[in-house]
């Protein structure tokens, strides 16, 4: 019967060190979701197609370009969402035109 390994930290078939990563370093594989969404929002705040004002619309058609198309599209729903964290730190403002129509955001 072989013996139980006590270490997760090793491997139970050779007992070799698993190659982790590092915490503190680059990760393996693509960036969550939520980051992507972030920084392709970012890039076009500051590409300068938000110093008119823009719909939520036109924003996530321009922020999904940098998506890949085997994720789910940045929807104006969820833009939003990020949009909020936005205008919390200063960089974009909101205006709603009047009831029925969609905000329009603009950089600061």
């Amino acid at each position: 019967m072989p013996r139980r390994v006590t270490n997760p930290a090793r491997a139970k078939r050779d007992r070799k060190k698993w190659n982790r990563q590092n915490p503190h370093g680059r990760r393996h594989g693509p960036q969550k979701k939520d980051i992507t969404y972030m920084n392709a929002i970012q890039d076009v705040i500051d590409s300068g197609f938000c110093d008119d004002w823009r719909t939520g619309a036109e924003i996530s058609w321009e922020a999904n370009k940098q998506i890949s198309k085997h994720w789910t599209a940045l929807s104006v729903y969820v833009l939003c969402n990020y949009m909020r964290r936005f205008i919390k730190e200063g960089k974009v403002e909101k205006y709603k035109p009047i009831s029925g129509k969609p905000n329009v955001y603009r950089k600061i």
